[in-house]
């Protein structure tokens, strides 16, 4: 028995989008940071020494710059005040695990305010879990000076697999005393399509279109 042509190109039609449906993973543009901690992000600060400095906090100086994207307020930042004066910043923001079952690309926006004799410095690092392994961490993009705009990054992570789950954390690091004030926004994590999937796509766009091109000459016969 075989399947009529147009059964056939929409089945590979359905199946494709099926594969290819919603990617988006993480997508975060920190209107409110009090809503992450309820979605999975974390706040981890190791500054040295040991006593408490001041956390991610939302971008409300916007004196200093306003945000990527949205509110004038809609970033979210660290400064020199997450270290004691002459301590060493290290402040990390920890995303929600996601599946790793195939490729991420993380996206995200960085930026400081650019003050003679001062550099804000971070870095990203992931975190990923092969089945019922321990986790392993390691540095996906290191050490980076911010910009005085707006700068877009992305790090491609690769899939470990079926059940697999990792997760990013922004570092930002160095001596608090030549530190200034650093700002994230826009914050994506998304999914990356297999190499077969597109082949899928593209063999039920064509089947469709060989469809459609056979339709449209016998109705010129008619």
């Amino acid at each position: 028995m075989t399947f009529p042509k147009y059964v056939l190109a929409a089945a590979m039609l359905t199946l494709a989008a099926s594969a290819h449906a919603d990617p988006t993973l993480i997508n975060e543009g920190f209107d409110d940071i009090t809503t992450l901690a309820g979605a999975g992000w974390s706040f981890q600060n190791d500054s040295v020494p040991a006593t408490p400095g001041e956390s991610w906090f939302q971008g409300d100086n916007t004196l200093a710059f306003t945000a990527q994207s949205g509110a004038a307020n809609s970033y979210i930042a660290s400064s020199f005040l997450a270290a004691e004066p002459g301590g060493f910043i290290d402040n990390l923001l920890v995303t929600p695990f996601f599946s790793l079952e195939s490729d991420v690309l993380l996206t995200f926006w960085a930026r400081s305010q650019i003050v003679p004799g001062f550099t804000d410095t971070f870095a990203v690092l992931a975190g990923t879990t092969a089945g019922s392994a321990l986790e392993v961490v390691s540095e996906v993009l290191g050490a980076t000076v911010a910009a005085g705009d707006w700068t877009q990054y992305s790090v491609l992570l690769t899939g470990q697999g079926a059940g697999s789950v990792g997760r990013f954390g922004f570092e930002y690091f160095g001596p608090s005393d030549s530190s200034n004030y650093l700002g994230i926004d826009t914050v994506t994590v998304t999914a990356v399509p297999e190499p077969g999937t597109y082949l899928l796509m593209g063999l039920g766009l064509a089947a469709l279109g060989a469809l459609r091109s056979r339709k449209a000459a016998r109705e010129s016969t008619l």
